[in-house]
């Protein structure tokens, strides 16, 4: 009789969409795929009025595909559509890979709710939308809606020349002068690059550490990005700051900076189920710019390579540096 009770519970358990605990409630759910694209949660857990999920998206296609985290839908049981506003919007999944994509809402409305609909409003193959069919988490209390069509495709795909830009305005002056050329220009990473051998290796880049009043805090969040683009060129399948944010939360994340000890890095790299650590500094000493960058082995905890740089001038030299060390660590790192 015993046995058959604990077999019932067991089956109960199992048959329930979604788990509370004092961390939040979580869901699960089958995979939505649909015309080459198939998108997978990994995670999703709402805590408040707050909705994490964790995505891979699978392109089956012989064309990029690029999905707009912004155009990510999380139907509410009011009815309303919940976006995720700011950051890095667009995500490239390559021909036959796949790609991270994680989101996260917030909303009155979505507080204590048995469940949502995720609709995928920006999935792109080009000019044309990929028609994904919507995931339900749990038990959504209404219908998943229909495609909003304000969307429209990306012009472009976008280019590490954008980031570039933005470091260009981070680091210009409030008030420019009226006339004659700037005396300093954003310096990029010109030389060749690395590849992995085995591309597509899971890999964090924690947020970068500044030692120096002279970089201002938006150069340096620019510089995670810059870091970013790196990482993915030389074929690391990497997530950055804002989705180590969305994963384990802002004060985790403000944890991590600096992490370069073998147990921060063994924790850190196991919560976000990666296979590396990048961790850097940045600062200025007597009008040079100093950079350092670690590569850490999460299983092994251990460091892989390490890349020094120095460069007179001031943040404008960061892309170039951060360019040339990540050059470097891969080659160092064998990998």
């Amino acid at each position: 009789m015993r046995k058959q009770l604990v077999v019932a519970l067991s089956v109960i358990a199992l048959a329930l969409p979604a788990v509370g605990c004092r961390r939040g409630k979580v869901f699960t759910a089958p995979p939505a795929a649909g015309n080459g694209v198939r998108i997978e949660l990994m995670s999703a857990r709402a805590k408040g009025q707050s909705l994490d999920l964790g995505l891979v998206a699978y392109n089956d296609m012989d064309q990029e595909v690029i999905v707009n985290r912004n155009q990510i839908a999380v139907v509410g049981p009011d009815g309303r559509d919940y976006y995720r506003s700011g950051g890095r919007e667009q995500h490239t999944v390559p021909a036959r890979g796949k790609h991270d994509v994680n989101v996260s809402v917030e909303g009155a409305a979505l507080a204590n709710a048995p469940g949502y609909y995720v609709r995928f409003d920006g999935v792109w193959a080009g000019p044309v939308r990929v028609d994904v069919p919507p995931m339900a988490l749990g038990q959504p209390a209404t219908s998943p809606g229909s495609f909003n069509s304000a969307f429209t495709a990306p012009t472009s795909k976008p280019e590490p020349q954008s980031v570039v830009a933005q470091v260009r305005e981070a680091i210009a002056p409030s008030n420019p002068p009226p006339s004659g050329p700037r005396s300093s220009s954003v310096q990029q990473y010109q030389g060749p690059r690395r590849k992995l051998k085995n591309p597509g290796q899971k890999c964090a880049a924690i947020p970068m550490k500044v030692k120096s009043k002279d970089v201002p805090d938006e150069v340096a969040v620019i510089m995670d990005d810059v870091l970013l683009t790196e990482l993915h060129q030389s074929g690391f399948e990497a997530i950055g700051p804002e989705d180590i944010n969305a994963m384990i939360g802002f004060e985790k994340v403000k944890e991590a900076v600096g992490c370069d000890d073998a147990t921060c890095v063994a924790e850190l790299g196991n919560a976000l189920g990666v296979e590396y650590l990048v961790a850097g500094n940045v600062a200025k000493l007597e009008g040079s710019m100093v950079l350092t960058l670690k590569l850490f082995d999460v299983r092994q905890t251990k460091v892989l390579s390490r890349a020094n740089r120095i460069a007179d001038g001031g943040p404008t030299t960061l892309p170039r540096l951060i360019g040339e060390a990540v050059q470097e660590l891969v080659d160092r790192s064998g990998l």
